[in-house]
């Protein structure tokens, strides 16, 4: 028998460490792993690291997207060198800058200790404020939610660390 929903059970031992063949497959030779002494593990801790991974991921390529549409927004392909490296300075010098807001951010809200699924949900929230705070400015530079957008997400994220929002 393959695992049950609990993995408890394993295949049967008569095909154990014999090799099988099932068309239109190639030959395998199953094993179950707690017949060697190992537990079975759930693909569960998997599908929420992949996830969290998305979730991050999705953060970069937007980031990457904004950095992009600047870059052709100021005619990059049209400047010339010395005015490229002026440029991309002043990017690295955002960047870092950026890194360094966001890497205050996650140890105020415990990232490193959070699970998958929490960081998950950390990255997503982190998504949507971007696009909001991006849509915010294109929309009143002069509102709260443009000027301030930076101070009051910290604001709600230590709110959310204080009312245990992650856990």
């Amino acid at each position: 028998m393959w695992p049950d929903y609990n993995h408890k059970k394993c295949i049967s031992e008569s095909i154990a460490g014999n090799e099988q063949s099932i068309a239109p497959f190639d030959k395998f030779t199953p094993t179950c792993i707690a017949a060697t002494g190992g537990t079975p593990i759930s693909g569960l801790a998997d599908l929420k690291d992949e996830a969290q991974a998305k979730a991050a991921e999705d953060v970069k390529k937007y980031d990457d997207a904004e950095k992009d549409k600047a870059k052709t927004a100021a005619g990059y392909d049209a400047m010339d060198a010395e005015k490229k490296a002026a440029y991309d300075a002043e990017v690295a010098t955002k960047d870092a800058a950026a890194a360094t807001k966001l890497a205050a951010e996650k140890t105020a809200a415990g990232y490193d200790a959070m699970t998958a699924e929490q960081k998950t949900i950390f990255d997503a929230n982190l998504l949507q404020w971007k696009k909001d705070f991006k849509a915010a400015c294109e929309a009143d530079a002069k509102s709260i939610e443009c000027i301030n957008g930076e101070d009051l997400r910290k604001k709600e994220e230590s709110d959310k660390k204080a009312d245990g929002y992650y856990t």
